[in-house]
């Protein structure tokens, strides 16, 4: 998303320096206090595999799961707006002018919520979490639905309907 920032922004250079300053400086300081960021990741995904669910079912199940549940998080106006998004977002890369596009910019921010959530799938290391960790990228992926040309009440009533029909069947431990 930071990426996506910057490339529909343009800042000068000054602005970048500053904010890869940053965003190193967290890690350094962990790194210097004696946390290695790689360890502490495998740790927790070897604690969670042996731990609950995720350790009886395959990743080819949660490869699909996860995807299933952003669906359902998101709901369906997203994922009608999101063939849209691809649409602006290949107009904007043929003209590149991300930031003169309302739309290329929107379509840009979901794209790069889209793939970080098809890394994290393809990768394994959210499996069966991505109600709680992917809920960032989701909140990124539902500009999407800025693209709707209106009438979007529809969109809005099939988004609530979604909602409530989740809340209303769904038993969750939460």
């Amino acid at each position: 998303m930071p990426l996506a920032v910057l490339a529909l922004t343009r800042p000068r250079a000054a602005t970048v320096a500053a904010a890869a300053a940053g965003l190193a400086a967290a890690p350094a300081v962990f790194t210097l206090l004696g946390f290695w960021w790689p360890d502490g990741v495998r740790a927790t995904l070897d604690t969670y595999l042996i731990s609950r669910g995720s350790a009886q079912r395959s990743y080819a199940y949660f490869a699909a799961a996860n995807l299933a549940v952003l669906g359902l998080l998101t709901g369906p106006a997203v994922a009608h707006a999101l063939p849209r998004a691809a649409g602006a977002l290949r107009q904007t890369a043929r003209t590149r002018a991300a930031a003169a596009s309302p739309a290329g910019g929107v379509a840009a921010l979901a794209g790069a919520a889209l793939l970080g959530v098809l890394v994290l799938d393809a990768s394994g290391v959210t499996r069966g979490e991505v109600e709680r960790i992917w809920v960032p990228f989701a909140a990124w992926l539902t500009v999407a639905a800025a693209l709707h040309r209106p009438p979007a009440r529809a969109w809005l009533a099939a988004q609530a309907a979604t909602a409530l029909a989740v809340q209303a069947l769904v038993l969750s431990p939460w």
